[in-house]
């Protein structure tokens, strides 16, 4: 596991591309890498950092504890901590796993194109444009979900009760126990 903690300016880290990296960074703004499987570890709260690690299957993890946003490219799994984090997808997420964990978290996903995402944890999911699959993960009370335009799908957990407020999704996939939608 490599460590990178850079400090002042808008620093840029790229990982060496054809290798699975390891990494824990600091005080990043940019991180870009490869073709390999990346799994970058956020140690410091990150504030408008923009991150695309290419190819690969690649995992993001945020700082727990602290309020982050991040602008996210090509990164299959995104965990995230207890603070308040706000994630905007800038590349198409096909088959993603996003699990911000507590706090009041945003997941902004991109437009323009269909997205499939299984998430958890997420307080406010906005799609775009695009035909948006999303799939819920655990139990939504409280959520507001608005995929926008284009022929979206909401799957949501079944064995519990959800409560959630849907906009703009044209499909709704529900379980036998009691399933609340506004």
């Amino acid at each position: 596991m490599e460590r990178s903690t850079l400090a002042g300016g808008a620093d840029t880290l790229t990982l060496l591309t054809g290798v699975n990296n390891s990494v824990n960074a600091a005080n990043v703004e940019s991180i870009l890498g490869g073709s390999g499987n990346d799994t970058l570890v956020l140690t410091a709260q990150a504030t408008g950092a923009t991150i695309d690690l290419g190819t690969g299957s690649d995992t993001l993890t945020l700082l727990t504890g602290v309020n982050n946003s991040v602008n996210v490219a090509n990164v299959e799994s995104i965990l995230g901590g207890s603070g308040t984090d706000t994630v905007a997808l800038t590349a198409q997420a096909t088959g993603a796993t996003i699990d911000l964990a507590g706090g009041a978290d945003t997941l902004t996903l991109l437009t323009g194109v269909n997205n499939s995402v299984n998430a958890a944890n997420i307080e406010s999911i906005l799609g775009g444009s695009g035909s948006d699959t999303l799939v819920l993960t655990t139990q939504a009370t409280g959520a507001t979900i608005d995929l926008g335009a284009g022929a979206d799908t909401l799957t949501l957990l079944t064995g519990v009760n959800n409560s959630v407020n849907v906009a703009n999704v044209e499909s709704i996939l529900a379980g036998r126990r009691t399933t609340r939608w506004c």
